[in-house]
C-alpha cells in the first residue's frame, strides 16, 4: 500500500489552477464629464450652471460675459441698436402703407421682435429688467413713428380741402361782398410787458406735439380694439426677449464623486 506524500496535492492543486488562466476583471475607466462651452473632457474638477456641466475656465468666461463691463457702455449699445432697429421697423411699416395702401399694424408684431432682439444683442445677450424698459419704450416709439407721418398726411389733405373750398358768393355785377374793414392799429402801449421771446415757446410747442404724437396708439386702441392686440404681441415680445438671464452655479465637483449633467 503506497502512501501520497503530504505536499503532492496542494502542489498539484495549484497547477491546475494557473492552467485554467483565470484572470481578474479590470476596473473600470472613470467617464470623464465633458464641458458644454469648449466641448473639451474635464479631467479634475467641473462646476454646473443652470444644470449643464462646465470646465473651470469656461465657468470664469460666463461669469465674466454676465458680470464684467461697462454697465453704461453697454446700455449706449444696446439703445442705439434698438434705436436703429425701431427706425428699420418704422420706415418699413411706412414703405408697406405707402405703397399697398392699407394700414398693415401686424408689422408692429415684426418690429417688436426687431427691436427686442437688437437690445439684446446690444447687452451682450445678457437681458434684464433696464432693457426690457428701454425696449418697450422703444417698440412703443416705434409704433408712434410708424402712425405719425400718416397722420400728418392726413392733417395736410383735410387742410388743404379747407383752402380749396369756395368763397363767398359772388353778386350778378361782379362785386364781391363788402369786405369788414381792418380796425386801425393801436399806438403801442410802452406800458406793456413784451411776450416772452427765446426757445421756451417752440420747447413747448414741441412738447405738446411729442405728447400728442405718443397719444396717438391709445387713441388707435379706444376706436379700433384689435390694435391693442396687434401692439400688445409686439410690445410682449420686446418685453419677453429681454428677459434677465438668472445663474445657478454649482461646485466645483470632483469627477469620480457623483452623478454629473450631460
Amino acid at each position: 500500500m503506497s502512501t501520497a506524500h503530504p505536499d503532492e496535492s496542494p502542489v498539484e492543486d495549484e497547477v491546475l489552477q494557473f492552467d485554467e488562466a483565470e484572470f481578474s476583471a479590470p476596473a473600470p475607466a472613470v467617464q470623464l464629464p465633458i464641458c458644454v462651452n469648449c466641448q473639451q473632457p474635464i479631467p479634475d474638477a467641473y462646476f454646473e450652471i443652470n444644470g449643464k456641466v462646465v470646465c473651470g475656465h469656461c465657468r470664469e468666461g460666463v461669469l465674466a460675459a454676465v458680470h464684467g463691463g461697462s454697465g453704461m457702455a453697454r446700455f449706449m449699445r444696446a439703445s442705439l441698436f434698438g434705436l436703429g432697429a425701431a427706425v428699420v421697423g418704422a420706415v418699413l411699416y411706412y414703405i408697406v402703407a405707402r405703397t399697398t395702401g392699407y394700414n398693415i399694424g401686424l408689422i408692429a408684431i415684426l418690429v417688436g421682435f426687431m427691436v427686442g432682439r437688437a437690445v439684446h444683442v446690444g447687452t451682450g445677450n445678457r437681458g434684464g429688467r433696464v432693457y426690457q424698459f428701454l425696449a418697450l419704450f422703444l417698440t412703443y416709439s416705434a409704433i408712434v413713428a410708424m402712425n405719425a407721418p400718416l397722420v400728418i398726411e392726413e392733417v395736410l389733405q383735410e387742410k388743404a380741402h379747407e383752402q380749396a373750398a369756395p368763397g363767398p358768393a359772388q353778386l350778378p355785377n361782379g362785386a364781391g361782398i363788402e369786405a369788414q374793414t381792418a380796425p386801425p392799429k393801436a399806438a403801442p402801449d410802452v406800458n406793456r410787458v413784451a411776450a416772452p421771446r427765446g426757445p421756451l415757446p417752440l420747447v413747448v410747442f414741441l412738447g405738446f406735439a411729442i405728447a400728442f404724437f405718443y397719444a396717438i396708439p391709445v387713441i388707435e386702441v379706444m376706436s379700433a380694439p384689435i390694435s391693442a392686440v396687434i401692439y400688445g404681441f409686439g410690445l410682449w415680445e420686446a418685453w419677453r426677449i429681454n428677459k434677465g438671464v438668472k445663474l445657478v452655479i454649482n461646485g466645483p465637483f470632483r469627477v469620480g464623486e457623483g452623478a454629473h449633467a450631460g
